[in-house]
């Protein structure tokens, strides 16, 4: 088989109208809004993406990414390509697993309940990273499985990077779950097994190794600076005023250290990030800050008093971080209109679109989620009733095969919680964007026991 070929076996094999669809059917929240859905973030990503300059508190990556998927022209083109990206990944994983059945109509009857029922269609539809978190972990299994040609392999591995490289927490999210995953073999003793099939696995080395220096790369080459990030120390001390310790640090110790920040000792907002009244913005701000933070969070980290104190309550802040999934019109897609981040970073280049976007839904207050969140809790209750009947039933061994892969994608979720919930205070926005990936697994294990089951009755028969 020549390259001209291979080319044409792999897009025979991406079944190109099948994902278009489902990328269609995935921007239904922001066609339902008549405009993208954005967040206040989405303001910086489309400013610093336009003017190519690295953002003090985040990665450059999906800036670039909106500047040159918009082609300067419209935000609805940017909006419809990381829409394809979700379909082409969900399509994927979805075909992994349903190779031998009619894996076209099983995609449309797990993708439609999922939008109808999760908050997937709102994530795809809103112009921020969220969209990606949860898809390295898909890409993950597609690999895994080593069923696709060596084109689409390349795609799943430069998706999985891109996917790492729009957030500094994917990496850690990613990292973790496959950690625990990892722990949980070899406390089975089924970790050698797995070693024996480094080839299976190896895919991952170039995918964590770019997916960790992109960021850095990017900065150099846009800023003529490597570095990860300008803002580390400033996000731990935005997450220790949150939960106290910066409070109780500097009561504890102003007295014996020369510390600029003591002069706003009990003036610590718990929104230390962002309200205009906090010292970070009277001490230089993001792009200046006090060295002294750094040595803050260096001496908060080193002390076990303090570091036992900031992992209590990273563990508590988890817990109620995985339990935080409901779909919440304030955390997702609040009213942005004249004066917000995303109005200022649209007027400057998608001016023709402003009116528009003013009077989308989003930005008159005509959305409301109430409706998806209810059904959200009936969906996966139900789903979760389901699944546990099944493996109480005689149709276990028929789901056992899967359970590694429900296994992990839980793990993923719980590492999502535990990341967000030790950086940042709880919101149901972070966990909404993995939870999907829940009631995706189960639904597909209960449908293949039910396939799996007409195909022993149909060999009988």
């Amino acid at each position: 088989m020549n390259t001209w070929q291979k080319i044409a076996s792999a897009f025979r094999e991406i079944e190109v109208i099948s994902v278009l669809l489902g990328a269609a059917l995935l921007c239904f929240a922001a066609g339902y809004n008549m405009y993208p859905l954005v967040y206040p973030d989405t303001g910086t990503y489309i400013v610093t993406g336009l003017e190519s300059r690295v953002p003090a508190d985040r990665p450059l990556l999906y800036g670039l990414f909106l500047r040159h998927t918009s082609m300067r022209a419209t935000m609805w083109f940017s909006l419809f390509a990381q829409a394809l990206i979700v379909s082409s990944v969900v399509f994927g994983f979805i075909k992994t697993y349903f190779r031998t059945y009619k894996y076209h109509s099983i995609f449309f009857a797990l993708l439609i309940p999922l939008i109808s029922c999760t908050a997937l269609s709102i994530k795809t539809s809103t112009l921020i990273p969220d969209v990606f978190t949860p898809l390295p972990i898909l890409c993950f299994f597609i690999l895994l499985s080593g069923t696709n040609n060596s084109i689409l392999r390349v795609w799943y591995i430069l998706i999985s990077i891109l996917c790492i490289g729009t957030h500094q927490s994917h990496m850690m999210i990613l990292l973790i779950a496959l950690f625990f995953y990892g722990f949980h073999l070899l406390f089975r003793k089924q970790l050698k097994p797995i070693l024996h099939q480094w080839r299976k696995v190896r895919f991952l080395l170039p995918i964590l190794v770019v997916g960790f220096f992109i960021t850095p790369v990017i900065n150099a080459i846009y800023s003529g600076k490597f570095f990860w990030s300008k803002s580390s120390g400033i996000f731990f001390m935005g997450r220790f005023a949150d939960n106290g310790l910066l409070q109780t640090y500097l009561k504890e110790n102003c007295h014996c250290e020369n510390l600029e920040l003591c002069q706003y000792q009990g003036k610590i907002p718990v929104n230390f990030l962002w309200d205009s009244s906090s010292p970070l913005f009277k001490m230089g701000g993001w792009e200046n800050p006090p060295a002294e933070y750094d040595l803050i969070v260096k001496k908060i980290m080193t002390t076990p008093r303090y570091l036992g104190m900031f992992i209590y309550k990273s563990f508590a802040a988890s817990i109620t971080q995985f339990f935080s999934f409901h779909i919440s019109l304030r955390a997702e897609n609040a009213a942005m209109s004249f004066d917000s981040p995303p109005y200022f970073g649209l007027k400057t280049v998608y001016h023709h679109e402003i009116g528009t976007y003013v009077f989308s839904n989003q930005n008159t207050e005509r959305l409301d989620y109430t409706a998806i969140d209810s059904r959200q809790t009936w969906f996966i209750t139900v789903l979760l009733i389901g699944f546990f009947l099944l493996l109480m039933s005689g149709f276990k061994d028929e789901i056992m095969p899967f359970m590694p892969v429900i296994a992990l994608i839980l793990l993923y979720t719980i590492a999502n919680a535990i990341v967000c919930g030790t950086l940042s205070i709880p919101n149901p926005r972070y966990q909404t964007r993995v939870f999907w990936l829940i009631p995706l697994v189960l639904m597909m294990s209960m449908l293949l026991v039910w396939l799996k089951k007409n195909k022993k009755e149909g060999i009988q028969n």
